[in-house]
């Protein structure tokens, strides 16, 4: 826990006991507050700049924690914060006007145990004031993730928390934190829940003049006033209006005034970005048994809008923001298929049965065909046998159990069939082409003849361009004979000048000779022959159709043992080069199919955020919390964000760790003292409050990676009737 104080001496002197026995109290508390002021003696520096870091430790893990944060930096501290270094159990001082900000560790039980909440009901029984007010910050919302499973009353998470809640802090907990979820959603209570609409349009609203300068004057440091500063002279500034979500809760009469918390998610930190529009705008939050209260969402960020449109990139961008999954569609949907290899007379069927007759019998015979080959892979399939159930059981674990299970078992099973579709239909349009090529005489599978593709291709090359080539010198012409590279004597070269003399002397004719090599190797012939697969594809298709299919016909279904009679250097030859073709087709049509899946998932089920979102990567649209405690007591919430991520960045010639920068504080502090007569501080100001912190900015400035208030409020202590105000 981080509280702002004004030095670590000044908060030494405030230092009390909020662990488990009184009797180590003191000694603690003398500890720490010894360590600190003996610090402070020997390095007033350190005594008044910074602000002070203090760890509550609740339980063994937790002090380890604060052991790791203390490793990070003991000396100079983290990110300008002075944190102390002294022993295992570390205090915290008094809360700034009765706020208290407590961290728990749900886990992987969702919940606290039984540790936690001893400790934290010791700390509300002895240091929490009747007129205090507590913030409870964990790292899952599940507010939000029980309404969106749909939980009942024994199934929802944090029973204990809950407990803690109703009991030792009922009434004090004004404010609820969490992330994990990567975005900003902002709930507060209502008396009556409205309609639980899923995705209605986001509803905005300009922020005005005194929203902008509440943002410039209410956050400490300037460095986001600075920026604000820099955004508004930035070209096209003025035509832009920064928008803050919907914020005017405490204007509506459907606000519930019990002194019930506001819900925050703030996960702007996350690696990629998560959807708003697939939670419930209206939703039912459990106070332990059977209470329950309706809450409201006023503040989506990104918008509902934003993110329904953003769902649809996964139809054209999930391949290629996915490539890595190439590898398994490719395996998986050639798996599928493996049984049914090679598929003979597919296209003599099509002749009799479809061909010139219409699009009707054209869509019989392909339905048909699809019938048949799922019947020989279940029949006398072994691979494909498995791997078909498999992809339907798979996919339909990987849909979203927040579906109902009727539709999911549709959606899910239906999503795998289509998979096995494709991968049937990319098989016979592949073995359909390599029996046409065969039909119209394309390829030739005549060993006598052995006229093949490459073949011919070359003799239209010797024919026609190969002349173009015969009146260039060859290239013993151009530089001469050279020597024999074979009959170059050996020479001492274990001298230094020996092996410089060889070298010299014998590159030149090396080269010339690789050259004459080169030029005398047949490339273009070699090069034909290299991509003619379509001629050896259907020459060792047909070599296998005339075994398998030598008694019957084999077009659906053929003898495993007549495979046996089949040179296996044939098998893997045609299975090897029909596979990249088949590749080639069969991986874009499963990421077009699952990357369509997903967006149909997210915006008419409104589900599967993290596998539909977490896919498209998307880093922008970032946010972070920043509060502070008022003069009167109030807790002031803001929410900024970054609509936009810089991509490129460069270092910041402004940057105030530079020598220059430094430099020129210490002048300016220098004549300060001599002006007024008094030393100042002793080094250098923490980085909080330069005005530069930051090394690196962006290589192009844009008025989209300039932050933005996207949520204010104001919450009290009290619901005194009014519901806490906000801006």
């Amino acid at each position: 826990v981080f509280q702002d104080v004004r030095g670590r001496h000044a908060a030494a002197q405030q230092l009390q006991e909020v662990g488990h026995r009184d009797d180590e109290a003191e000694p603690a508390r003398q500890g720490v507050e010894g360590h600190l002021q003996s610090e402070a003696r020997e390095d007033p520096a350190r005594a008044v700049r910074g602000s002070a870091g203090v760890r509550v430790p609740g339980q063994p893990r937790l002090v380890r924690r604060a052991r790791d944060l203390r490793e990070v930096g003991p000396q100079q501290g983290l990110a300008g914060w002075l944190v102390d270094a002294s022993g295992e159990e570390l205090l915290r001082d008094l809360p700034p006007k009765g706020w208290w900000l407590l961290g728990v560790d749900l886990a992987l039980a969702e919940d606290i145990d039984l540790e936690q909440f001893r400790f934290f009901a010791d700390v509300a029984s002895k240091r929490i004031g009747k007129d205090d007010a507590v913030v409870i910050m964990t790292h899952e919302p599940y507010w939000v993730l029980d309404a969106a499973e749909d939980r009942t009353d024994d199934e929802c998470a944090e029973t204990n928390l809950r407990e803690l809640m109703e009991t030792h802090l009922q009434g004090k907990v004004r404010l609820r934190l969490a992330g994990d979820l990567h975005h900003y959603t902002r709930h507060v209570p209502v008396k009556k829940a409205k309609k639980n609409s899923k995705n209605p349009p986001a509803t905005t609203t300009n922020a005005t003049t005194t929203s902008s300068q509440t943002y410039t004057a209410g956050l400490d440091g300037g460095n986001l006033a600075a920026a604000a500063k820099k955004m508004a002279l930035s070209k096209g500034r003025e035509n832009r209006s920064a928008t803050v979500e919907s914020n005017h809760a405490s204007a509506s009469d459907d606000v519930d005034k019990s002194n019930i918390p506001q819900l925050i998610v703030s996960g702007g930190g996350g690696a990629f970005l998560h959807p708003t529009h697939t939670f419930a705008n209206s939703i039912k939050v459990n106070f332990g048994g059977s209470l329950w209260k309706n809450y409201q969402r006023k503040v989506a960020y990104p918008s509902e809008s934003a993110c329904y449109r953003l769902s649809w990139l996964n139809i054209w961008q999930f391949r290629w923001r996915n490539w890595r999954m190439d590898v398994l569609w490719g395996v998986l949907y050639l798996g599928i298929v493996s049984s049914l290899l090679p598929l003979c007379g597919i296209y003599a069927s099509y002749v009799q049965d479809a061909e010139g007759k219409g699009l009707l019998p054209h869509v019989l015979w392909y339905v048909q065909t699809l019938v048949q080959l799922l019947s020989s892979i279940f029949s006398s399939g072994r691979l494909s046998a498995l791997l078909v159930p498999a992809t339907l059981f798979g996919l339909f674990q990987l849909c979203d159990e927040t579906i109902s299970p009727k539709l999911r078992i549709f959606w899910g099973a239906g999503h795998g069939f289509a998979h096995v579709v494709a991968a049937l239909s990319c098989l016979m349009f592949v073995e359909f082409v390599t029996e046409w090529s065969i039909d119209v005489s394309l390829v030739s599978i005549d060993p006598v003849k052995n006229e093949t593709l490459a073949s011919s291709m070359y003799g239209e090359y010797e024919a026609n361009f190969a002349k173009v080539f015969d009146t260039l010198p060859d290239v013993p012409q151009i530089f001469g004979d050279s020597p024999n590279i074979t009959t170059v004597a050996f020479v001492d070269i274990s001298s230094g000048s020996d092996a410089v003399t060889f070298v010299a002397s014998n590159v030149f004719s090396l080269a010339v000779s690789c050259l004459s090599s080169l030029w005398s190797f047949p490339l273009v012939k070699f090069l034909f022959t290299l991509f003619d697969v379509p001629s050896l594809i259907a020459h060792k298709h047909s070599t296998m159709c005339s075994a398998l299919c030598a008694s019957s016909p084999c077009f659906a279904s053929k003898d495993p043992l007549l495979f046996s009679s089949i040179p296996r250097y044939t098998i893997l030859t045609y299975f090897l080069s029909i596979s990249m073709y088949f590749a080639a087709i069969a991986i874009p049509c499963a990421g077009a199919i699952f990357g369509s899946w997903l967006a149909l998932t997210l915006n008419v089920f409104n589900a599967q955020y993290n596998e539909g979102f977490s896919s498209l990567r998307i880093q922008h649209w970032k946010n972070v919390l920043r509060c502070r405690v008022m003069k009167n007591g109030d807790l002031e919430v803001y929410g900024l964000g970054i609509d936009r991520v810089p991509k490129s960045w460069v270092k910041d010639s402004e940057w105030g760790g530079s020598p220059e920068a430094v430099r020129k504080r210490e002048r300016s502090k220098l004549k300060e003292e001599l002006r007024t007569g008094k030393k100042g501080e002793e080094g250098d100001i923490p980085s909080w409050k330069w005005k530069q912190p930051s090394m690196w900015k962006a290589e192009k400035e844009s008025v989209k990676h300039v932050p933005r208030i996207i949520d204010h409020v104001i919450i009290t202590k009290r619901e005194s009737g009014a519901g806490g105000s906000e801006e």
